[in-house]
């Protein structure tokens, strides 16, 4: 029912002005306009790793050195060219990265030998800043070796060998490293992001202001209107409408406060995320730089369990003599 009498009179500027001047009545209620109280109140998404690409926590889906390196003792000739547009599209599609930074080098007619033999072979070198996997690796090393082919080199005489470059900070690029490359573009999505909170606090003041205006005009009608239907709020009326508007108020702020912790903690679970993929990366790269360590330690085993064996026959043919 107050509501609906003076409902301009809710708002909080109206309370803060009908406080400072306690003495001034509010006359012909019935000519108010109903504004409902906006919440200024915003949810700030946080943003993972501040990357510009939104796919931050897949390794694969970021741009980041996917080169090829070919090696091999025949003659490309003309056909070179074509060779290297259709590998750099290869690449680009097997790997998910934009083909923008996919690099192809060729060195033909190479001085090479394979099984003791000049015949047509190759070796490729991929590196990639992620998007090395089984199933990436397989679809490229046969779309090379189809390529390859038209080449006369045989799928048995070549090798195609997967790098996979770990961390950002380990690619340069464009006077940096990637790591640095996408904090320095983070910086600058941030600043623009600045900007436009800037500008959007300053129309929001510039409405508030609007309203306010429209609000001391509508009371000074009011005030002046000698219409016998207007009607003089009492005390206990005045004291329900600032109650209220009291009570508004402190729910915008609660909201607000609410929405601010919802969002640290949003951006908490979304550092952590990133520690725990970064941590995970770490240890698969240990893992394959620990393979051909492994692979030699067990030649070496071998070797010497051979060499070994060899010893005790040659004691025993001669205790037998």
């Amino acid at each position: 029912m107050i509501a609906s009498l003076c409902p301009a009179a809710l708002t909080p500027a109206r309370f803060a002005r009908r406080a400072a001047n306690p003495d001034k009545k509010i006359t012909n209620a019935r000519r108010a306009l109903v504004r409902p109280v906006r919440s200024t109140s915003r949810v700030v998404t946080p943003r993972a790793a501040m990357c510009p690409n939104p796919n931050l926590g897949d390794m694969s889906k970021l741009p980041g050195d996917p080169s090829v390196v070919v090696h091999t003792n025949i003659a490309m000739g003309d056909k070179k060219l074509a060779f290297m547009k259709a590998a750099s599209k290869s690449v680009a599609d097997c790997l998910s990265k934009p083909e923008a930074f996919v690099v192809i080098a060729v060195l033909d007619e190479q001085d090479m030998i394979w099984g003791g033999e000049e015949t047509p072979c190759a070796i490729i070198t991929v590196n990639s800043l992620g998007g090395i996997n089984y199933a990436n690796n397989t679809k490229l090393s046969g779309e090379l070796t189809a390529l390859m082919s038209e080449f006369d080199v045989a799928p048995d005489r070549m090798y195609t060998n997967f790098w996979d470059i770990g961390f950002r900070e380990n690619c340069g690029y464009n006077g940096v490293t990637f790591a640095e490359g996408a904090r320095q573009a983070a910086a600058a999505s941030q600043d623009d992001d600045d900007d436009d909170d800037e500008e959007e606090d300053v129309v929001e003041e510039e409405e508030e202001e609007e309203e306010e205006e429209e609000e001391e005009e509508i009371v000074e009608d009011s005030d002046s209107d000698s219409d016998s239907d207007s009607d003089e709020l009492s005390e206990e009326d005045l004291a329900k409408i600032e109650a209220e508007a009291a009570a508004e108020a402190e729910a915008e702020a609660e909201t607000a406060k609410k929405a601010k912790e919802e969002a640290k903690a949003k951006a908490k679970a979304d550092e952590e995320e990133r520690i725990r993929r970064e941590q995970e990366e770490e240890e698969a790269a240990e893992e394959m730089m620990a393979l051909p360590a492994n692979a030699m330690d067990g030649k070496k085993k071998k070797k010497e369990k051979v060499g070994g064996g060899g010893g005790r026959g040659g004691r025993r043919g001669v205790r037998r003599g």
